[in-house]
Parts: C-alpha cells; sequence; structure tokens
C-alpha cells in the first residue's frame, strides 16, 4: 500500500476517533444542576437501612434498590419533600446516561416506580428551614 492510500484510510479513521471523543466530552459536560440551587454536593455515605423508616414498606424497598445501584443509601431527611422531586430526577437522568456510556449495569426504575420513590422520599423528607426565603409561585 502506497502511502498515498494508507493516507486515505488514516485520516477517516481518526475523524471518527476524534468525533467519538467530542461526543463523549459533550454528554460528560452536560450540566445536571440545571434548575433550583441544590445544597452542597455530598455523596451518600450510606444510611443504615435498619433504621430506614416504614423499611418493610414497598415504596421503602424501591427507594433502597434503586438508590444504592450507584452510592449508599441517602437519608431522607438529606432533603426537605420540596427538594427531593428535583434530586430523584436528577438521579434519574444521571442512571440514564450511565446505562447509555457505561458498562456498569444499572436498572432505572419505571416512571410509576419513580412516583413512589418520590412519594416515600417526600413523606420522610427534612422539615423545611424556615431561614430559607419561600420563591413564589407563577402559576
Amino acid at each position: 500500500m502506497s502511502g498515498h492510500h494508507l493516507k486515505e484510510h488514516i485520516f477517516p479513521i481518526f475523524g471518527i476517533i476524534f468525533f467519538t471523543i467530542g461526543i463523549f466530552l459533550f454528554v460528560a459536560s452536560i450540566d445536571d444542576k440545571a434548575g433550583p440551587p441544590q445544597k452542597k454536593f455530598m455523596m451518600p455515605s450510606g444510611f443504615n437501612p435498619l433504621v430506614l423508616e416504614d423499611r418493610e414498606s414497598p415504596h421503602a424497598k424501591l427507594y433502597m434498590s434503586a438508590c444504592t445501584q450507584c452510592h449508599g443509601l441517602p437519608d431522607p431527611k438529606m432533603h426537605t419533600a420540596e427538594e427531593w422531586p428535583a434530586v430523584i430526577v436528577r438521579m434519574m437522568e444521571r442512571m440514564h446516561r450511565t446505562q447509555a456510556f457505561s458498562s456498569r449495569s444499572v436498572v432505572v426504575p419505571k416512571n410509576e416506580d419513580v412516583d413512589q420513590i418520590i412519594a416515600y422520599v417526600r413523606k420522610y423528607a427534612a422539615a423545611p428551614d424556615p431561614s430559607t426565603p419561600k420563591i413564589k409561585s407563577l402559576q
């Protein structure tokens, strides 16, 4: 194979490699902090499931199985009832990305299961901080 023909085959390969790297960097740079301000990021180290309230309920079991795939079990009091839905949605987005772009096996809960998880953590969430100003709804 002459040098000219070699270039014809190598340049498209490099193009594909750089395109793939670009897509990977783009996906990795997506800002998943959009939305309401979040508390300082803190990866849950693992809440003891034995002290989890109503731990034998189907909602609690869904919560434990979904949330421990990537990190330790978060304490439901880690966020307020108002904060939890945005946190859960953000985690679901991460689970979808992990499922699509990682070799790690992650089972993304069905929508109705996500609703049950949100209902569970909101029920046992932290009390709102009275010093935090409320944002009025635009509705």
